[in-house]
């Protein structure tokens, strides 16, 4: 029976086991172990070919069994202080009865561990941080919270009507000191002089006298005015700002358990950048971090923050992974392409295994009996291990993945010289007049890859308009070539009356008029399901569909039109980690120019290789270079004013390089930044094309004697040999350039 349930007192738990930080071994009640950690694949430095698959371990998730197959769930406990703090046991869960969310999930949290809940949209992320708060009811087993222990959750969306006040909402956390202040508040309204008394002590005994301090730089940290906010009603408040509000509530708390819902959105990247700070380093007076629970779309958060990964794989399996969140794509990797290899291998045996069966009489003896019970359980295996397999769950993964690679999907039109340029632009709003812009020129370029930054309200968004000539300037220009075609992907879709319609017909009626007869009617089936849209989700409604699944729709709304300058605002919004990485490859062969607006620090990186910087108050500058480098430079730039120690000799050298010289090396350094990008690219499609040969190279062994099939195996692994030679002399050239640039070349 499924139950919500108090342990027993401090003592009576045994730890079921310790996932140690390096990937070591981890052992599990019920004797399952997860093995050794190995680098990703191989060096692709060495000269390539694979090595027999079975030097790799067998990587298997924590987890129990039941009946003839292993099913998901289990996962020890990670370095923490060895406090358990929450204890799952064979919980399970489904929305409709039907597709399991969770399976036999069994997971240990202790005091000061951060854990990121990772996985594809829809696959249960935060119906595990709702199952493990206890804000929904299990379907089955428990979920047991230490007596005594305090949590706080962060909801994603956080409804207007949760508090009158953003003061209330701040102070309604269950510790001593939150409730102290909700008593001071009310004596203080009430001013009755033994009411006050009274919660002046409650102040004095909890210490809670520094929590508005604390509360205040929380806020403007997170970028909202805190004598502006206090007193306004609740639901005034913008979704960002009540976003903020919930955080800074969250951690004011100080609870033992932190469970948080994509906190980055809304947030700004120097508010996201406090709060990996404050999460990593809390501050001295908390003698006890909390334990954390966060889903997140941003992998350099992950990979900041989190201690250990829990991977929800959208079949009812969860897998916990040591270490961030590139540790954890490293691993998932070795896993899956164990599991594929073993099925693989399953595939080939059972081919061999039908032949004996259709053979075997009805009546037999004690050894056919157990050979039998083998094929079954092979039949499973070379099945992926049944719908929640590992196999299974890696095919899923893959097949799930965005896919607009393929000739056609993404098309643009013709970009001639003249592209587009903004010159000695002003603009200010306002009745105070609030400068945005002040004396901004660029002129963009055919090939650019080019992201707005700076913090909030500085006016990010509002350049994109004045771009797309939406909004107009006080002085200057907007000069936009013949050939320009604007493509703008905005941060919310917009639906209006098209919501009421299936993504069929939407995609029969407006993407296709769009595209100017570029897809054929039936091309569109295939064209949705590039933009993994199943022919199941391509009845449903606009209205229905999910935020993700409608950040997608958008898009390839956007690309039908076939634009040469696409802009993006904020388009990591709603898409998953794998959506994310499928459109950073989009854009990154994208042949036209992309201009962008995001907070997501990794998607920075991986596009754009110039940044406009807005500073506020109509100040600007353009750095050419990936934005880790503009972050390096600005702490640079800042332990230099601390120490006030200016290199003022560099500077001089600096004004007296002539402008052409500037302009070469301009060029140079975004060519290069261009190729390490692609090499990163050449580099997975390498180590791709390796394993297809691996493959080849098993089922060429499986082949036996069949020279039909050698043939045509020896042929497409020939194939694939000459696309790696000749991927590996494209990496030399480009690695020369890069080298050249004095960049590091990308591995």
């Amino acid at each position: 029976m499924a139950m919500l349930r108090m342990p027993p007192p401090p003592g009576a738990h045994q730890n079921p086991g310790v996932l140690n930080a390096a990937g070591g071994i981890g052992r599990i009640s019920g004797g399952a172990v997860i093995c050794r950690r190995r680098p990703l694949l191989h060096s692709l430095r060495r000269t390539w070919g694979l090595n027999s698959s079975s030097s790799s371990p067998r990587l298997m998730p924590l987890r129990g069994r039941c009946g003839s197959g292993v099913r998901r769930g289990g996962c020890g406990a990670s370095p923490g202080d060895g406090v358990p703090l929450i204890t799952v046991r064979d919980l399970s869960f489904s929305h409709d009865g039907v597709r399991s969310q969770v399976e036999d999930m069994q997971l240990v949290v202790s005091r000061g561990e951060r854990i990121g809940v990772v996985g594809p949209n829809g696959a249960g992320k935060s119906t595990v941080l709702r199952l493990l708060a206890g804000v929904e009811t299990i379907t089955a087993g428990t979920v047991e919270l230490r007596r005594g222990a305090s949590t706080a959750f962060l909801q994603q969306t956080v409804d207007a009507d949760a508090a009158a006040t953003a003061v209330e909402y701040l102070w309604k956390g269950e510790g001593e000191k939150m409730k102290a202040l909700r008593a001071y508040e009310a004596a203080a309204s009430s001013g009755d002089a033994n009411q006050i008394a009274d919660s002046v002590t409650l102040m004095n005994d909890a210490d809670a006298w520094g929590v508005e301090a604390n509360a205040r730089e929380m806020l403007e940290r997170l970028g909202c005015d805190w004598d502006e906010m206090k007193n306004t009603p609740f639901s005034r408040l913008s979704a960002g700002q009540r976003k903020r509000v919930a955080i800074a509530s969250s951690l004011l708390a100080n609870p033992d358990v932190i469970f948080m819902d994509e906190p980055t959105t809304h947030l700004s990247v120097e508010a996201i950048e406090w709060l990996e700070n404050r999460i990593v380093s809390p501050p001295p007076d908390q003698l006890a971090p909390p334990a954390m629970l966060i889903v997140s779309h941003d992998r350099w958060m992950l990979d900041k923050v989190c201690t250990s990964i829990l991977e929800v794989d959208g079949g009812g399996g969860t897998y916990r992974h040591a270490g961030n969140y590139d540790d954890f794509v490293n691993a998932r990797e070795l896993r899956w392409q164990a599991a594929l290899n073993d099925q693989s291998k399953a595939k080939t045996l059972l081919r061999k295994e039908r032949e004996w069966m259709r053979r075997q009489p009805k009546a037999r003896e004690t050894k056919s009996v157990a050979r039998e019970a083998a094929y079954y359980e092979l039949e499973e295996r070379a099945g992926g291990g049944g719908a929640g397999g590992e196999a299974a769950a890696a095919s899923r993964a893959l097949s799930s993945k965005m896919d607009l690679t393929a000739e056609g999907v993404v098309q643009s039109t013709r970009l001639g010289d003249k592209v587009l340029s903004i010159k000695q632009a002003r603009l200010q709003f306002g009745d105070d007049g609030k400068k945005i812009l002040d004396d901004f020129s660029y002129s963009f370029q055919r090939g650019d890859r080019v992201a707005i930054v700076g913090p909030n309200g500085v006016g990010k968004s509002t350049l994109l308009s004045i771009l797309m000539k939406n909004t107009p300037l006080d002085a200057g220009e907007v000069d936009v070539g013949e050939t320009v075609q604007i493509g703008h992907f905005d941060q919310e879709p917009s639906w209006g009356d098209d919501g009421k319609l299936r993504v069929c017909d939407f995609v029969k009626s407006e993407v296709a008029t769009r595209s100017g007869g570029a897809f054929a009617s039936s091309q569109l089936p295939k064209l949705m399901e590039r933009f993994n849209f199943t022919s199941g989700r391509q009845d449903t409604r606009i209205e229905d569909l999910s935020g993700g699944e409608q950040r997608r729709l958008q898009l390839m709304n956007v690309l039908a039109e076939q634009p040469n300058f696409l802009m993006v605002d904020e388009p990591t919004n709603e898409l998953d980690i794998a959506t994310i990485e499928a459109f950073e490859d989009v854009l990154t062969e994208f042949p036209g120019v992309v201009v962008g607006v995001s907070h997501d620090r990794r998607f920075l990186d991986s596009v754009f290789d110039t940044l406009i910087v807005l500073e506020g108050d109509g100040r600007w500058k353009v750095f050419t270079g990936s934005y880790s480098e503009y972050r390096k430079l600005k702490e640079q730039e800042t332990a230099a004013a601390v120490k006030r120690d200016t290199d003022d000799s560099k500077k001089e050298e600096e004004e007296e390089d002539s402008g052409e010289k500037k302009k070469v090396e301009y060029a140079d350094r975004k060519a290069a930044l261009r190729a390490q990008s692609k090499m990163e690219k050449t580099y997975k499609k390498v180590e791709e094309a390796e394993v297809a040969m691996q493959k080849l190279d098993d089922e060429m062994t499986a082949a036996g004697n069949d020279l039909s099939l050698l043939e045509d195996l020896q042929a497409r692994r020939d194939e694939l040999e000459s696309s790696i030679e000749t991927m590996m002399m494209e990496l030399e050239e480009l690695e020369e350039m890069v080298v050249a640039a004095g960049l590091e070349p990308a591995v």
